[in-house]
């Protein structure tokens, strides 16, 4: 069945390389439907897996498994909890005619930040394989860094991509710029939720962290706090 996958993601190259090449136009043979959303599943499912090698043992087999789920989760719910309230302003904006083309825009926006964390999935990999296990908090550094270069890498084709939909109608502009804010700000909170992707060793593991859920702006605003209480 794995193998059946990875065949379908590589018969998919042509159009994935089309995806990336393109700007601000669409082609018939670029991806789409459960094409679109295999690849999204595979590559998303692809780096979560390797997040999860960290200080890799068989104990942690099962971590390796909940990353595969978790990454496509924690970029499909934040668009799915997204989308009303974007439709909702764009309507009030008076572009909601536009939507269904803006909407193809949001799930390349989706399929080009799985497929960049794909494309790095191999330099985690090594990183996880040359660090120690009490490298965890430098591991967590380097995730972070490679989702901001995915989501970056997404925006400036996203960007690219809108610039006929903002040439049709200027007001897509501030919409697009508040889409990217409203899908940061959900998505930040959901990876807070969803964590551990990678998990500290010798820490029970499961598939979300035990506790209560937590606000994850109050958590970073007392990690800040502590961090600046350190220092001064």
């Amino acid at each position: 069945m794995i193998a059946n996958l990875g065949q379908h993601v590589l018969a998919s190259g042509g159009e994935i390389d089309g995806l990336l090449r393109h700007g601000n136009h669409r082609r018939a043979d670029e991806l789409r439907g459960k094409k679109a959303l295999l690849v999204f599943l595979v590559c998303g499912g692809f780096y979560g897996a390797i997040m999860a090698t960290f200080a890799f043992s068989a104990e942690r087999l099962l971590l390796v498994a909940y990353g595969m789920l978790k990454v496509p989760i924690l970029f499909g719910f934040t668009m799915i909890l997204a989308i009303p309230g974007f439709y909702v302003l764009s309507n009030l904006r008076g572009v909601g005619s536009d939507f269904k083309e803006v909407f193809y825009l949001l799930l390349d926006y989706q399929l080009l930040i799985a497929i960049t964390l794909a494309a790095l999935a191999p330099i985690t990999l090594l990183v996880n394989l040359s660090a120690s296990s009490d490298a965890y908090q430098a591991v967590q550094l380097w995730n972070t860094f490679t989702f901001f270069i995915a989501a970056v890498t997404a925006q400036r084709k996203f960007s690219s991509q809108s610039k006929a939909l903002v040439y049709k109608d200027s007001r897509h502009r501030l919409l697009l710029h508040g889409w990217t804010a409203l899908y940061a700000f959900i998505g930040i909170q959901m990876a807070w939720t969803l964590r551990p992707f990678i998990g500290s060793p010798g820490q029970r593991i499961g598939f979300l962290r035990e506790g209560k859920l937590e606000n994850a702006y109050v958590k970073l605003f007392e990690i800040f706090s502590e961090l600046l209480g350190s220092i001064f």
